[in-house]
């Protein structure tokens, strides 16, 4: 795994974030190869110089214009979206199919021969920065305790003034724009939401969308899974506090709306299994009580103690727990 990988992941993970949780890998569709067609791909492949030497210059130039030429698209597109290090990430599995060991020199003589591009100098800009990046990015140390939008912020302030800041969005603008937005929901409804009724809730996160997915809006409210929105819904309806009927009867009216009939029904049972789970540790839990009370009233010996344990494990989950 690349640092900076690991530095968005850690944040997300030190951030507390069980009210909310991150899926970093479903913010778009999978990306598009990195370069345009499947018959570009193959003469693209074919332009790695394997060894630099043998080619003459003008049949070099002509590889690398080509290879360009296909990728260039691509390159535009998933910088727009915020999403460049995924084209990258295609783009080395491109490298080590062609047995180039070198992709990153490989594509920065590539660029480095096209004429200027918005493109081009984005591209350019992050690759020959990359490393010094990969390189900053573990040293940043913060404290835990610090509020997961502080430290994300941080993180940003460090990519923008290495990468600068249009490198750094076209290569991290939609992976922040997600992790901003969820910690901004776990704020929300460790505060805010509790003062809200529901409709009020569910407007305030639409706001929330708008502000922290921004330019990404369209992509990210598109990736939100069925699993993800019913979650949200259903745990800020619990802070209105309802009692078991109600939980049951406001979950199974989310299910509903949020899955197909098979899918809603095998989740309901899981909810089921869960609380009868839930409920039969708690029961567990009150024997223990009881059994150490009884052995210390009655002066058990441990063998004694012991048994009863396990009887009572038993009773509760049944034989060979």
């Amino acid at each position: 795994m690349r640092p900076n990988r690991i530095a968005i992941i850690a944040l997300a993970a030190l951030s507390g974030l069980a009210w909310y949780a991150l899926a970093p890998n479903s913010t778009t569709p999978e990306p598009a190869p990195a370069v345009a067609s499947a018959a570009a791909a193959r003469n693209a492949t074919a332009s790695f110089p394997a060894h630099w030497g043998r080619s003459t210059s003008p049949e070099l130039a002509a590889r690398q214009a080509a290879q360009w030429q296909a990728a260039a698209g691509p390159v535009q597109q998933w910088a727009q979206q915020g999403q460049l290090q995924r084209w990258w990430q295609q783009a080395q599995q491109d490298c080590a199919r062609a047995a180039e060991t070198d992709c990153r020199g490989y594509w920065l003589a590539v660029l480095a021969a096209q004429p200027a591009t918005p493109a081009q100098q984005v591209l350019l800009q992050a690759l020959q920065t990359l490393p010094k990046l990969n390189e900053a990015e573990p040293k940043l140390v913060q404290s835990l305790n610090t509020p997961l939008a502080e430290r994300l912020a941080k993180l940003s302030q460090l990519r923008q003034q290495v990468m600068g800041p249009e490198a750094a969005k076209a290569w991290f603008g939609q992976e922040e724009a997600l992790v901003a937005y969820k910690a901004a929901v776990n704020d929300f409804a460790r505060h805010e939401a509790k003062t809200l009724r529901q409709p009020a809730r569910l407007q305030a996160l639409e706001a929330l969308r708008v502000q922290h997915y921004g330019d990404y809006y369209a992509e990210l409210k598109a990736a939100e899974t069925p699993a993800q929105r019913f979650e949200l819904e259903y745990r800020l309806a619990l802070l209105d506090q309802p009692s078991p009927e109600q939980a049951t009867q406001l979950r199974e009216q989310l299910l509903n709306r949020y899955f197909e009939p098979l899918a809603a029904r095998e989740r309901a049972e899981q909810f089921r299994q869960q609380a009868q789970q839930q409920q039969q540790r708690a029961n567990y839990q009150q024997g223990l009580q009881a059994l150490a009370q009884q052995r210390q009233a009655q002066g058990w010996s441990e063998e004694r103690y012991t048994q009863a344990v396990a009887q009572w494990r038993a009773q509760v989950f049944g034989p060979g727990a």
